[in-house]
Protein backbone atom coordinates (compact mmCIF):
# COMPACT_ATOMS: atom_id res chain seq x y z
CA UNK A 1 0.00 0.00 0.00
CA UNK A 2 0.93 3.70 -0.77
CA UNK A 3 -0.50 6.50 1.29
CA UNK A 4 -0.45 10.30 0.90
CA UNK A 5 -2.88 12.98 2.58
CA UNK A 6 -3.32 16.66 2.89
CA UNK A 7 -6.22 18.67 4.86
CA UNK A 8 -7.58 20.79 6.95
CA UNK A 9 -9.40 21.20 10.42
CA UNK A 10 -12.28 24.29 10.93
CA UNK A 11 -14.23 24.61 13.81
CA UNK A 12 -16.18 26.83 16.08
CA UNK A 13 -17.45 26.62 19.95
CA UNK A 14 -19.10 28.88 21.99
CA UNK A 15 -20.20 28.84 25.58
CA UNK A 16 -23.98 30.17 27.27
CA UNK A 17 -23.52 30.17 30.91
CA UNK A 18 -21.76 26.32 31.71
CA UNK A 19 -22.84 25.00 28.54
CA UNK A 20 -20.69 24.38 25.95
CA UNK A 21 -21.79 23.33 21.79
CA UNK A 22 -19.56 23.26 18.66
CA UNK A 23 -18.97 22.27 15.71
CA UNK A 24 -16.24 20.73 13.53
CA UNK A 25 -15.43 19.90 10.21
CA UNK A 26 -12.44 18.12 8.74
CA UNK A 27 -11.89 17.61 4.71
CA UNK A 28 -8.51 15.61 3.21
CA UNK A 29 -7.73 14.72 0.05
CA UNK A 30 -5.57 11.30 0.29
CA UNK A 31 -3.64 9.06 -2.10
CA UNK A 32 -3.99 5.22 -0.56
CA UNK A 33 -3.92 2.91 -2.87
CA UNK A 34 -3.22 -0.98 -2.63
CA UNK A 35 -3.13 -4.06 -4.87
CA UNK A 36 -3.55 -7.99 -4.21
CA UNK A 37 -3.84 -10.45 -6.58
CA UNK A 38 -7.23 -12.60 -6.24
CA UNK A 39 -7.14 -15.30 -3.92
CA UNK A 40 -10.37 -16.91 -5.49
CA UNK A 41 -9.28 -15.94 -9.67
CA UNK A 42 -5.45 -16.05 -9.36
CA UNK A 43 -5.63 -14.59 -12.61
CA UNK A 44 -7.22 -11.04 -11.58
CA UNK A 45 -5.85 -8.36 -10.16
CA UNK A 46 -7.81 -6.30 -7.19
CA UNK A 47 -7.05 -2.64 -6.74
CA UNK A 48 -8.19 -0.31 -4.04
CA UNK A 49 -8.06 3.37 -3.71
CA UNK A 50 -9.10 6.27 -1.62
CA UNK A 51 -9.26 9.44 -2.87
CA UNK A 52 -10.77 11.72 -0.21
CA UNK A 53 -12.53 11.09 3.38
CA UNK A 54 -14.00 13.70 6.06
CA UNK A 55 -15.86 14.48 9.40
CA UNK A 56 -18.28 16.29 9.86
CA UNK A 57 -19.31 16.53 14.40
CA UNK A 58 -21.06 18.58 16.48
CA UNK A 59 -20.29 18.51 20.45
CA UNK A 60 -22.11 19.62 23.41
CA UNK A 61 -20.20 19.86 26.87
CA UNK A 62 -20.71 21.28 30.14
CA UNK A 63 -17.63 23.61 32.18
CA UNK A 64 -17.18 23.05 35.99
CA UNK A 65 -14.68 25.83 36.38
CA UNK A 66 -11.29 24.25 35.32
CA UNK A 67 -12.63 21.14 34.06
CA UNK A 68 -14.79 20.75 31.37
CA UNK A 69 -16.55 17.52 30.22
CA UNK A 70 -18.23 16.80 26.72
CA UNK A 71 -19.87 14.46 24.00
CA UNK A 72 -18.83 14.48 20.41
CA UNK A 73 -20.87 12.85 17.32
CA UNK A 74 -20.85 12.85 13.69
CA UNK A 75 -20.26 11.56 10.32
CA UNK A 76 -17.76 10.43 8.82
CA UNK A 77 -17.94 10.20 4.44
CA UNK A 78 -14.69 8.26 2.37
CA UNK A 79 -14.67 8.15 -1.87
CA UNK A 80 -13.42 5.04 -3.03
CA UNK A 81 -12.83 2.87 -6.16
CA UNK A 82 -12.10 -0.37 -6.38
CA UNK A 83 -10.74 -2.17 -9.79
CA UNK A 84 -10.27 -5.80 -11.08
CA UNK A 85 -8.28 -6.30 -14.37
CA UNK A 86 -7.34 -9.55 -15.64
CA UNK A 87 -3.45 -10.34 -14.91
CA UNK A 88 -2.87 -11.70 -18.45
CA UNK A 89 -4.21 -9.11 -21.04
CA UNK A 90 -4.63 -5.84 -18.69
CA UNK A 91 -7.95 -5.41 -18.95
CA UNK A 92 -10.37 -4.11 -16.80
CA UNK A 93 -12.79 -6.48 -15.69
CA UNK A 94 -14.87 -4.50 -13.01
CA UNK A 95 -14.52 -1.14 -11.67
CA UNK A 96 -16.81 0.75 -8.88
CA UNK A 97 -16.88 4.37 -7.43
CA UNK A 98 -18.36 4.16 -3.81
CA UNK A 99 -18.74 6.62 -1.15
CA UNK A 100 -19.20 5.54 2.09
CA UNK A 101 -21.16 6.83 4.99
CA UNK A 102 -20.61 5.88 8.73
CA UNK A 103 -20.23 7.18 12.12
CA UNK A 104 -17.05 8.02 13.76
Amino acid sequence: MTAGTIGGQIGYRWQMFNVVYGVEGLDDWAEFSGSNISTAFPSNINRTKTDAFGLLTGQIGYAFKTLLLWAKRGAVVTSNTDQTNSTVTGAELAKSDIVHWGAP
